[in-house]
Formats: C-alpha cells, structure tokens, sequence
C-alpha cells in the first residue's frame, strides 16, 4: 500500500536509498542518516526516505525529530498500513498512547484483517484501561484463527479489563491448552486471574507448575513472591524477588515488590541499588515501578526531597501512559449526583434486600479502608470480603470503561425489576463471600461513588466511610504504586481535582440519605483513640465487643490491596502529617484543595 514506489524516483534516488537501507540494517547509522536526510532534501515527496529516517531517529533516541519525520511519511501516504503501525508503535514506546491509538485505528480502518495491527491495536487499548471494547473484534478474529493462542491471551486481558473476570479465566484456560508445552505465560496469567477471584489453591498451583516448567521463570516466581507477601510472609517473599534480580536486574516490578517485603529494614544500601535500577532504566517508562519504590526507601530513610524527586519521576511516566480526564470525572460526578437523587432512593422497598448481613466500607483511596476492614474482619462473626468489584464489573460489561460517565443516568432509567435482579445478584456474591459468617465486609474504596445504589439495594446493610486529613490522603495517592486505575493520582493538581469532587458526591450523600445512614470513620481518631473508637464502630455496625478486633496485625489473613505491610503492624500514627514532610512540592496539590470546587 506505499503511495510512493520508490519506482517512481530517478535512478540515482533509488540506489541512494537502497544505499541508506544497506548502511541502516548493517550499523552504519551515520551515513545511513545522511544519506536519508539527503533524500528528503531532495526529493520531499518520497514517503518511505520520510519513514524510514524517523525510524532510524527514533532507534537513535531522538525522539522529537523521530516523530516529525514518522508524521510527515504518514501526511505524504496516510493509507498506508505499514507507515501507521510503526509510527504508532514509536509514539506507544514514548508514552503517548493517544495518538499511539488513533495511528493504529486508522490502520486497522484500512486493514480490519491484518493480524499485526489487531494486536498492536488492542495491546494500546489495554494501556489505556480501555480493553473492554476490543473484546467483540478479537472474537471475530478467533472465528477464523481459533488455536492461535496469542489471540486467546489477549482475549482474557480485555475482558478482564472489561469486568468479566469469570470469561477472563475462560480465555487464558484455552490459551493455556493452545500454548507449546514450554510456554508458561498462559498458565501464569490463569494463575493471576484465579488469584484475584480468590482461588488462591489454583493460583498457587499454576505458579508452581509454571516454575516446575520453566525453573528460570521470573513471571512464576514474582507471582508467588506476591502470593507470600498478601499472605504476610515477607521472607520468602524477599527470597523470591533477590532469585528475580539475581538473574535479571531490571525487572522492575520485583524491585516494587522487594521494597515492600523489607519494609522498614530497607536500607541505604538497597536504596542505592534501586538508584542504579532507576539509572539504567533511564528515561523508559515501564521503569515507573522502580522509581515508585526508590521513593519510599528514600522516605522512610528520612531523605524526603530525595524521595519526592522518585515520585515525581513514577508519576510523570503513569501521567503519560494514562492521563486523566478533568472533564470526565466532572460528568461523572454530575451524572450520579442527578440521577441517584432522594426519588432513586425511594425506590428501596421496591429493589431492596432486606438483609443486615453486608458492612460495606468505602473511602478515598489511601484513606484507611484498608485497616478498618481488617478490624471487622478480626471478629469472629465477620468475613472479609475484601474489595468486592461486582457491581463495578456489572456497570463495566455494560458500559465499558469510556462510557461510565452514564452510570448515573443509566442507574436511573432501570426499571424496578432490573434493579431488583442486579441486587438479587449481588446478594448471592455476598453470601458467597460470606462463607456462612454471619457478616461481610465489601471493602472497595470506590463505593463511595454508590451509596445511593447501595442503600436501595441494601436498607438495613451498614455503610461505613473512611475519612482522613485531605492532604495527607492526596499526598498518599501520589506516592502509591496503585497496580491498575487510578489515572487521577498521577498528577498533584488531578488529585486536588478529583478530592474536590469526591467530597461534593459524599455531601450528596449525607442529604439524600439522611445524617445517620452512613457511620463516619475518621482516621486521625481511629489512631489516636483505638479503644474508643473501634466500640464507636462495632456498636454501630450491631456487632458486639471482641478484643480481637484490637490486635488485627496479629490475624493470618490474605491483604491484596496496597496497604498489605501498613495492616500488619499495630496501629501507629507516623503517617498523620505525613504531608507536611513534602510541603515544598506540593503546591499545586494544596491549591487545588483550596481552590472552588469544580461542580
């Protein structure tokens, strides 16, 4: 499809280009870039001297007159295939995933059956949290090439994304089945799946047999360093990462994984070996990871400017991969303010279940929904179900991830007996999660977003929301390495931003729902006043007195969320004020928290 054959050129055009190419493929960079910058002076209109010299650019690291010269090939053959697939391939390895995806749009526009840009394609929209919407055209595909196990990977990845979690695990179980005998890939990312369904014995023996497989397998051996660390055992966990690194030191993810298996035993040492990780790394942005992890050794070493300079670094590759939407999250937060109003919550004797038998817990992020569910889930009548995303999958599915902005108008237009079945439903995954306690606990943060909902699906469930100080919670966003979402915390005036507009959903709340429905959990005081206020707590969630519930660091129980250190060890209150070590950075944070709100 090249709109301009080199056939077309003088002869002496095309033995200078085959003469580029030659030098290109063989290492001489130097004169193959002369004589790919001659051509262009030239002969402008030759797309492919356009192409290729962008490619030898970007190969060199000049990233900006790489992309200059990718888009002038395209300006001069915009249908050609080839061209977009590698120029979004280039601006995807720079971090700008939105141009990245229109490029390879336009290319499988052109080429809907071109496998390569179908892959590249939906690859791209699984960094942008947008796989969901590619699960309809890898189907189609698998119509036709149905033992191509790559496909069956990708499959499971965007309906993951998109909140079929059960088909995800469908799909990398025939990847599995498809895959040669040595691959393990498939059978790990079954393995995760199962793990973060709560099968931990199938997760447990996929990762085995995956490393009895492949003993030099760092995919196997990183996802039971993860299994041991939710689990507490951070020895074997800390084991497991050093045989990693050992062999390959700039897999990222196992330094993240390392930093919080040592905990407050990281060094300066190892502080510096996360400082040559974060050096070798350069400016790749899949090191953000490392970075994230130099910051908190730097940290709790007491070098704060040190540490916010890796945040800084962690942040600007996450913001770049994936950039948050002022303007969505305003929408969204409108939408349900309008439509889940006092009329939606009457509908509760229509819709509801009437059981006492949910806790849900909900909160900012980073603001202690974490620990507060660890100390229900320390008496004896509580499950912990931990972060429940089944009504999240359920809006997913429907919406898909660009979409859920709808969420409240389409919440409001069910009829009752939609409704009805979407509670009934989620009362049976509750029951589930129960395993006959007479409570549960649904700890996911972003509950709070739904309280109308939850309150008609469920009158007489417990609500309890978390609060803490705003700029100890922002700060603590900003400086997490959250393993999927959460674009708004990769910016200090996103965070402001979007706490602004949380704490206008969570006033919505208060009024439609009356002042006592919601059991108000203020962090600061649950660490200054542990006695007090874990009573305060159970006596509200009609749960009677246990000591237990005081000593939840000691309780052997899987934590999968980002506080999974945080939660065992006894409550401490050197997070309070945590901000104030950082101030000098955080301006653009602290304006947008003292700025109007933006709905």
């Amino acid at each position: 499809m090249n709109e301009s054959p080199a056939t077309s050129l003088p002869y002496g055009a095309r033995r200078l280009m085959q003469d580029a190419v030659t030098s290109h493929q063989n290492g001489d960079y130097e004169r193959a870039g002369a004589a790919y910058q001659r051509l262009n002076d030239e002969y402008p209109g030759f797309a492919d001297a356009w192409h290729f010299h962008g490619l030898l650019r970007h190969q060199l690291g000049e990233s900006e007159r790489a992309l200059e010269l990718l888009q002038g090939a395209q300006a001069l053959a915009p249908r050609n295939v080839a061209f977009l697939l590698n120029f979004g391939r280039v601006l995807r390895e720079q971090g700008d995933l939105s141009r990245s995806l229109n490029c390879l749009s336009q290319a499988h526009d052109i080429d809907p059956d071109h496998a390569q840009c179908l892959v590249m394609l939906v690859e791209t929209l699984l960094k942008l949290d947008q796989g969901g919407e590619a699960v309809e055209e890898i189907e189609r595909h698998l119509g036709w090439a149905g033992d191509n196990w790559h496909l069956w990977m990708l499959l499971g990845e965007c309906r993951e994304q998109g909140g079929d979690r059960p088909g995800a695990l469908l799909a990398f179980a025939e990847a599995a089945r498809l895959a040669p005998p040595g691959e393990v890939k498939p059978r790990l990312r079954r393995g995760e799946a199962a793990l973060k369904t709560g099968d931990r014995d199938t997760a447990r023996r996929d990762f085995e047999r995956s490393l009895a497989i492949r003993p030099d397998s760092p995919g196997a051996r990183l996802d039971l360093a993860m299994m041991a660390s939710q689990a507490g055992d951070f020895e074997t966990c800390e084991e497991l990462c050093r045989q990693v690194l050992s062999d390959d030191p700039d897999i990222y993810s196992a330094w993240t994984v390392l930093a919080t298996a040592l905990g407050k035993r990281a060094d300066e040492t190892f502080a510096r070996e996360l400082d040559a990780a974060a050096e070798r790394a350069g400016d790749d942005i899949s090191a953000w990871q490392v970075h994230f992890a130099r910051g908190q050794v730097w940290e709790r070493l007491g070098e704060y400017d040190r540490a916010f300079g890796a945040y800084h670094a962690a942040n600007a590759a996450r913001s770049a991969m994936r950039p948050y939407s002022e303007e969505a999250q305003v929408t969204y937060t409108r939408n349900l303010i309008e439509g889940l109003d006092g009329d939606f919550v009457a509908r509760g004797p229509a819709i509801g279940v009437p059981t006492a038998r949910p806790i849900f817990v909900c909160g900012m992020p980073r603001s202690g929904t974490t620990l507060v569910e660890t100390i229900l889930g320390s008496h004896p009548d509580v499950a912990p179900g931990g972060e429940m995303r089944f009504v999240h999958d359920r809006l997913r599915r429907r919406l898909g991830v660009p979409r859920l902005t709808e969420t409240g108008p389409l919440l409001a237009g069910m009829p009752d007996a939609e409704l009805r079945a979407l509670a009934e439903d989620w009362h049976r995954a509750l029951e589930d999660a129960s395993r006959g306690h007479a409570r549960v606990t649904d700890k996911m943060p972003g509950n709070y977003c739904l309280l109308g909902l939850i309150d008609a699906c469920f009158p007489n469930a417990s609500i309890v929301y978390v609060r803490r100080d705003a700029r100890d919670n922002c700060f603590s966003c900003y400086a997490t390495p959250f393993a999927e979402g959460h674009a708004f915390a990769y910016g200090l005036s996103w965070i402001g931003h979007y706490y602004q507009l949380h704490e206008a959903l969570v006033e919505h709340w208060r009024r439609v729902l009356g002042p006592d429905r919601i059991i108000e959990i203020v962090y600061e005081d649950l660490v200054n006043d542990p006695d007090g206020q874990v009573r305060r707590l159970l006596e509200r969630v009609g749960l009677s007195w246990d000591p237990r519930c005081l000593e939840f660091h000691r309780e052997k129980r899987t934590v999968a969320t980002a506080s999974l250190y945080q939660v065992r060890q006894p409550m401490y209150s050197s997070s309070i004020g945590r901000w104030r070590r950082f101030e000098r950075h955080l301006g653009p944070l602290l304006d947008a928290l003292e700025g109007p709100r933006p709905l």
